[in-house]
């Protein structure tokens, strides 16, 4: 006997949360990935995008003025945004602004 179990994702909550992202990432910054990257911001700024796994080198990044998109919330950079993970309910993705000292 097979089962199959179907997880109930509405579909305008696809479509809104992928909008934020668009509406957000701007192709003419420079991000890097911390830890994972994400599909849909691949998709979104057209380019390949570099992920880095260590903390020391995220600070680095940031203050060589790049944005960080990271699936976990630093607390040593600044937050921009919080984007909805259109893909994964209740997963948020954080948009970390370059440092400026």
């Amino acid at each position: 006997m097979i089962v199959t179990l179907a997880t109930y994702f509405p579909l305008k909550d696809l479509k809104t949360n992928t909008s934020l992202w668009i509406e957000n990432l701007n192709p003419k910054k420079d991000y890097l990935f911390y830890q994972q990257a994400h599909p849909l911001a691949i998709f979104i700024l057209q380019k390949p995008l570099a992920i880095i796994k260590q903390e020391e080198e995220a600070k680095e990044i940031l203050k060589q003025g790049h944005y960080v998109l990271s699936p976990v919330e630093l607390n040593f950079a600044r937050q921009e945004l919080v984007l909805p993970d259109p893909y994964k309910k209740g997963k948020y993705w954080y948009v970390y602004k370059a440092l400026t000292f």
